[in-house]
C-alpha cells in the first residue's frame, strides 16, 4: 500500500510541476504579430486574462538598449495595448508640469507610457515626505490622479 501511495504523490508531482512549466497556450497568431511586429520571436513570460469578454495574451520584454516594452493581443494578433519603460528626462513637458503641480518636490523613480484606447503615463514618484506614489497622466497633462501605495 506504500508503494502505491509513494507512486501516485510521485505522479502527481511530476503532474504539477509538468503543468507549471508549460505556462499558458498563445496562439500562433500572436507568436507571429510579437516577432512582425516587435522582433520578439521566443516571449517565454505570456499571460493570459479577459478583457471585454475576450482572451487578451500579454508578454513584455527588454529590448538590446534595456527598455521594458509590454504589450497585449487578442487571440488574432492584433495589438490591443502597449506599454515601454521611459526616462523621466523623456516625459513630455506637459506631463512633468502636471506632476511638479500636483505632487510639489516629487521625485520620479519610474515611467511608463502606455498606448491603447487612450495614452496615458504612470510615473511612479516619491513625494516631500518620502511617500511613493503613483501619477496617472494624459499626454497634455490635463487629467492627473494621484494613488498612494
Amino acid at each position: 500500500m506504500r508503494k502505491v501511495w509513494v507512486m501516485v504523490l510521485g505522479l502527481m508531482t511530476l503532474s504539477a510541476v509538468s503543468f507549471a512549466s508549460e505556462g499558458p497556450n498563445v496562439p500562433s497568431a500572436v507568436e507571429q504579430a510579437l516577432s512582425a511586429k516587435y522582433g520578439v520571436s521566443e516571449a517565454t513570460n505570456w499571460v493570459v486574462y479577459r478583457e471585454d469578454g475576450r482572451k487578451v495574451y500579454a508578454t513584455r520584454w527588454h529590448d538590446k538598449d534595456g527598455v521594458m516594452h509590454e504589450a497585449d493581443f487578442d487571440s488574432s494578433g492584433n495589438v490591443i495595448k502597449t506599454a515601454r519603460s521611459l526616462k523621466a528626462e523623456e516625459l513630455p513637458k506637459a506631463v512633468a508640469e502636471a506632476i511638479e503641480k500636483k505632487v510639489p518636490g516629487a521625485k520620479i523613480t519610474e515611467v511608463k507610457v502606455e498606448e491603447g484606447k487612450a495614452t496615458e503615463y504612470n510615473v511612479q514618484v516619491t513625494d516631500a515626505s518620502a511617500n511613493k506614489r503613483l501619477v496617472v497622466v494624459n499626454p497634455d497633462g490635463t487629467d492627473v490622479m494621484v494613488f498612494d501605495f
